[in-house]
């Protein structure tokens, strides 16, 4: 009874697969945050230019196996990002030295999709969900988006 009980506990246990590279990037990530980036918008008149970041409040791991031989796992990390903005500015100058409105309903989560090919892991996919949509979303449709993940692996290259 006692073999039969352990069998099971390791069948149904998750895999036992090595995420600390993956769990590095984000603990970086969220130690450093993104760099701060002036931005200008368009419109009628003359642009306005306002500063813009990103800080990584939250972070979840969950690795499931694929029966697939090539790849065997893959990770789904879920992350949460609040975005810090400042007003909106006349000059470029004047944004860089702002402070950031601190706003709590303004935020991103994501949803990135590694998988592990012989023991490394590669992102696969990025979906994001933000404060105004109740829709995952690929990558490439906003700008708040693409941004984000260009900071982030900025951020990183600087590790």
């Amino acid at each position: 009874m006692m073999f039969v009980c352990g069998f099971l506990a390791l069948c149904l246990a998750e895999p036992e697969v090595d995420t600390s590279a993956i769990r590095k990037a984000f603990d970086q990530i969220k130690k450093a945050g993104t760099p701060v980036r002036v931005l200008s918008t368009t419109g009628p008149g003359q642009p306005a230019y306002f500063k813009r970041s990103f800080e990584l409040t939250s972070y979840d791991i969950e690795v499931s196996e694929t029966g697939n031989k090539v790849i065997p796992y893959l990770a789904v990390v879920q992350f949460r990002a609040r975005i810090k903005t400042s007003k909106e500015f006349s000059s470029k100058e004047e944004a860089e030295e702002a402070p950031f409105k601190m706003s709590e309903d303004s935020f991103i989560e994501w949803r990135a999709i590694f998988r592990n090919l012989k023991g490394s892991w590669a992102m696969e996919n990025l979906l994001y969900r933000s404060s105004s949509f109740q829709i995952w979303c690929d990558l490439k449709t906003t700008l708040d988006a693409r941004h984000f993940v260009h900071d982030w692996f900025n951020a990183l290259d600087g590790y």
